[in-house]
């Protein structure tokens, strides 16, 4: 029975092994080229009509949580745009944080800031809200201030508040309500309101809240002085005069830091206080101490020399952590970085 099955198998496999010698005989190359001809086929379908498969990293969908936090974040603006809704304090806190710019605050900030204007009663919850939300909009920083100097012009004109009387005196520190929101805004304005104060101070006989608003601008006020200084010249209204005076004077005490530094700085360097690298390396190598070292002193020095004269006085040393008074060798009331270098070098050589 093994031996015919045996027989069978060596029957079957010869017979199989024949015919498929006799097609390729038959077939030649044309036939490999047929075979070829038809994997050509496919790829080709294959690249015409793409089988489905799974989407690129790429196309992957965000993370779900994050997707969550920014569909938070879309409400929360939506509820930040409506001065009217409970929530929106808490909204606008949302906003702050992530420290959103949309341009969908611009018109009902707009609208709340110019409505009623002229009237006397704005201390509504609508206005609180525009003030604060108007450094998220994108109004230009120009249109803003015109928004902001209108609406503290308007709010003047309430005879009947002790907030309207302040305006009217020119009196813009310690305001109540809104007026105080207003005036802080303006002071991150500083420059368009300048600009902007340059052209309403041309007018004929400003309001005098305009004249206080110039103590806002900050050293850019300064273009403005000769003109609020004519404004004072030419009004009898003594509140005018004090205005002008008081705007003038918080513009040249907030120019007076810079200028004072200034001279300050070329003053030392005339004195010869202020070194270049190469005066200070050759110090360093002549008092036997390292570039380095010297270095570390002159940035400490430069770092507690608040009025930038080059040396350190009693005033400016007395509120260092370490006392480095013992660096003053001849007790000049003076430590130069030569001297402090040298104290230093002499501390660490103990």
């Amino acid at each position: 029975m093994k031996t015919c099955f045996q027989r069978f198998c060596f029957q079957w496999s010869w017979t199989y092994g024949c015919t498929l010698a006799l097609l390729l005989l038959h077939g030649g190359s044309g036939g490999f080229a047929s075979g070829q001809e038809v994997a050509s086929d496919q790829a080709a379908a294959a690249a015409a009509d793409p089988p489905e498969s799974e989407p690129s990293a790429a196309a992957q969908p965000a993370d779900p949580l994050e997707q969550l936090r920014q569909q938070q974040l879309e409400l929360a603006i939506a509820i930040a745009a409506d001065f009217d809704s409970p929530a929106q304090q808490q909204a606008a806190q949302v906003v702050a944080q992530q420290e959103v710019v949309d341009a969908r605050f611009d018109a009902p900030v707009r609208a709340a800031l110019e409505h009623r204007k002229g009237s006397g009663s704005f201390a509504d919850q609508s206005m609180v809200a525009a003030i604060r939300m108007l450094k998220h909009t994108t109004i230009a920083p120009k249109d803003q201030v015109t928004l902001l100097l209108d609406l503290l012009i308007a709010r003047s004109l309430d005879e009947t508040s002790q907030e309207g009387r302040g305006l009217r005196e020119g009196r813009l520190i310690n305001l109540p309500g809104i007026s105080a929101m207003i005036v802080s805004r303006l002071t991150f304005l500083q420059k368009p309101l300048a600009e902007e104060l340059e052209t309403r101070l041309a007018e004929d006989e400003p309001p005098v809240v305009l004249c206080a608003a110039a103590g806002q601008t900050g050293e850019h006020g300064l273009a403005l002085v000769p003109r609020l200084l004519e404004v004072a010249a030419e009004s009898d209204d003594r509140y005018v005069k004090a205005a002008v005076f008081q705007a003038v004077e918080r513009i040249f005490e907030s120019d007076r830091p810079d200028r004072r530094a200034a001279q300050n700085v070329a003053a030392a360097k005339a004195a010869g206080r202020m070194r270049s690298a190469d005066e200070q390396n050759a110090l360093a190598a002549q008092a036997k101490i390292s570039p380095q070292s010297f270095e570390y002193a002159t940035r400490i020095l430069k770092r507690n020399d608040s009025n930038g004269d080059g040396v350190l006085t009693q005033d400016e040393w007395s509120t260092m952590l370490v006392d480095p008074s013992p660096a003053d060798t001849n007790q000049d009331g003076r430590i130069t970085v030569e001297e402090y270098a040298a104290w230093m070098h002499r501390r660490s050589s103990r």
